[in-house]
C-alpha cells in the first residue's frame, strides 16, 4: 500500500470516528440529566449554550474592563518585571 493511500485511509478513519462521536455519543451525553440541568442553568443566566463566542453577553463589558485593568495596570500585569532584581 502506498503512503498516499495509507494517509487517505487514516483520514477516512478519523472522519468516521469524528462522525460517530458527533452523531452518536454527543447526543447521548446531552440526554444525561446532570448535563440537562447544567444547560438549563446557563440558559436561565442568559447564556446561549450553543454559542461559540460570548462577547454579546451583557456581563462581557464588565469582564473586559476587569481584564483590561489587570493587563494594563502598572504593577499588576504579569509581564511587568519588578524594578529591583
Amino acid at each position: 500500500m502506498s503512503s498516499k493511500r495509507k494517509g487517505q485511509g487514516v483520514l477516512c478513519g478519523i472522519a468516521v470516528l469524528v462522525a460517530a462521536i458527533w452523531l452518536g455519543v454527543l447526543p447521548q451525553i446531552a440526554e444525561i440529566e446532570s448535563v440537562q440541568r447544567r444547560v438549563q442553568k446557563f440558559r436561565d443566566a442568559g447564556i446561549e449554550t450553543g454559542a461559540v463566542f460570548y462577547s454579546d453577553h451583557p456581563s462581557m463589558r464588565d469582564i473586559e474592563r476587569r481584564v483590561d485593568s489587570v493587563v494594563n495596570g502598572a504593577d499588576r500585569a504579569f509581564w511587568h518585571l519588578p524594578t529591583e532584581m
